[in-house]
C-alpha cells in the first residue's frame, strides 16, 4: 500500500502525504478477514480507515441493482437492453436528480452487462428506478450490509457511506454465490494452558438465488475483461477468472475497487481524509493498488459452475436475437431458463472473431 499510494502521489501530482487507503482481504467462502490495512503507514496504530471510515462508495453499489433486476428474469435478462440516455428525476423536496455518466456522453441503448461493465451512471439509474429503490435496498441488505439506506433514487449510484469491511462483507456475499456469512477475524479463543472460552463457528445462509448470481458473476467478470477494470490483466494471468468493481465517486472524492478470484476477495479505498478531490477513479487508483494485493496471492478461478435452470445462447447483444457461433459479434450468454430470446437472426456463420475468447469454451456440452 506504501509502494502504490507514493507512486500515485508522484504519477497524478498529487500533494505528498495526502491520499490514503484502506484494504481489506477475505478468504471467499469462509468469511475470515485474514488482512486489514488501515492507514498507508505500515503498523500505524491509530485510526483504522479499514474499520472506521465511513465514505460514499460510489458505483462500488452497482451490483446491487443489476442483481436486483437480473432476479426477475421475466422483465430483465444479461441481454436486456438499457437505455443510457439522460434523465431528470423530481425528488419529493422539488430538487431535480440529474445524473450524468462519467466521461458527460450518452450511449443510447446498451445491453445490460456492458452497461455494468462499463459503469454507466445513466444506465443504472434508470434501471434502478424501473426495479425500485426498495427493491435495490432490500438487496444490498441481502448482501449483509445492516445500516441505514436513503430510500432516493441517488441510491442506486451509491449515495451511501460504508467501511471498507462493511464492502467487503457486500462483496463476500456475492464472492460465495448468493451465500451470506458474517465475516470473521477470530474463530476460537484459548486460555494459556489452552482451554477453550469461547468459539465463533462458521455461520451462513443462501440468501440469494444461484440462478441470477451466476448471471452477475458474468457481467462482474466482463468488467475486468472489457470494462473498467481490464487493466488488472496487464498483470494477472488471462486465464485466472475473476470479477469486480470500480467505485467513483462525486468529483473523484473517493477510489474504490472490489474484487475476487475463487479464494480471495480483496477491497481497496484511496482518498483524502479531508474529503477533497483526486485526479483518481477508481480504475486508475484503487485498482492498481488491488492489482499489487492479487499478484501477491496465491489464486484459484473464480467458482463459475454453471446452474440448474441456467442455458447459454449465441446472441446479437445489439438486436437481441438468437445468432449462431461465428456469427460476427455474437456472444455466448448464460440466461435462466424460460428468458432467453426467441427469435432467430438470419446471419451466416463465418469465422470465428474471438471476441469471447476468454469464456467461450467453458460451457460446451
Amino acid at each position: 500500500m506504501a509502494s502504490r499510494i507514493d507512486n500515485l502521489e508522484s504519477g497524478y501530482r498529487i500533494e505528498q502525504g495526502k491520499l490514503q487507503g484502506a484494504a481489506v482481504i477475505v478468504r471467499v467462502g469462509a468469511g475470515e478477514v485474514i488482512a486489514v490495512a488501515g492507514d498507508r503507514q505500515a503498523g500505524y496504530a491509530g485510526f483504522n480507515r479499514a474499520l472506521d471510515a465511513r465514505r460514499q462508495i460510489g458505483s462500488t453499489i452497482k451490483p446491487a441493482v443489476y442483481l436486483s433486476a437480473l432476479s426477475e428474469p421475466s422483465r430483465y435478462t444479461i441481454a436486456s437492453m438499457i437505455d443510457d440516455s439522460e434523465l431528470s428525476v423530481k425528488l419529493p423536496n422539488g430538487d431535480v436528480w440529474q445524473p450524468k455518466n462519467y466521461e458527460r456522453e450518452s450511449h443510447g441503448p446498451v445491453p445490460l452487462y456492458e452497461a455494468l461493465a462499463n459503469s454507466y451512471n445513466q444506465a443504472t439509474a434508470r434501471l434502478g428506478m424501473d426495479v425500485g429503490v426498495d427493491h435495490v435496498a432490500e438487496t444490498v441488505r441481502q448482501m449483509g450490509y445492516q445500516g441505514s439506506l436513503p430510500a432516493l433514487p441517488s441510491l442506486m449510484l451509491g449515495a451511501v457511506a460504508m467501511s471498507p469491511l462493511e464492502v467487503s462483507q457486500i462483496y463476500h456475499t456475492i464472492a460465495a454465490n448468493g451465500f451470506y456469512s458474517p465475516l470473521r477475524a477470530i474463530n476460537s479463543v484459548f486460555t494459556s494452558v489452552n482451554v477453550p472460552l469461547k468459539r465463533y463457528p462458521f455461520e451462513g445462509e443462501q440468501r440469494l438465488d444461484p440462478k441470477s448470481m451466476h448471471l452477475l458473476h458474468y457481467a462482474l467478470q466482463v468488467v475486468l475483461r472489457e470494462g473498467t477494470g481490464k487493466t488488472a490483466y496487464q498483470r494477472l494471468p488471462g486465464d485466472l477468472m475473476l470479477g469486480g468493481k470500480t467505485g467513483t465517486t462525486n468529483d473523484q472524492r473517493d477510489s474504490w475497487f472490489a474484487g475476487f478470484s475463487g479464494n480471495y476477495l480483496s477491497v481497496v479505498w484511496l482518498g483524502r481524509d479531508d474529503n477533497g478531490m483526486m485526479p483518481l477513479t477508481g480504475g486508475t487508483g484503487a485498482l492498481q493498488l488491488w492489482t499489487d494485493i492479487m499478484t501477491t496471492l496465491d489464486n484459484r478461478s473464480m467458482v463459475f459452475n454453471q446452474p440448474e435452470g441456467v442455458s447459454y445462447y449465441w446472441v446479437e447483444p445489439e438486436t437481441g436475437l438468437l445468432s449462431r457461433e461465428g456469427c460476427a459479434g455474437a456472444r455466448y450468454l448464460p440466461f435462466i431458463d424460460g428468458s432467453q430470446p426467441t427469435r432467430q437472426s438470419t446471419c451466416r456463420p463465418s469465422a470465428i472473431d474471438g471476441v469471447m475468447d476468454w469464456l467461450k469454451d467453458k460451457f460446451r456440452w
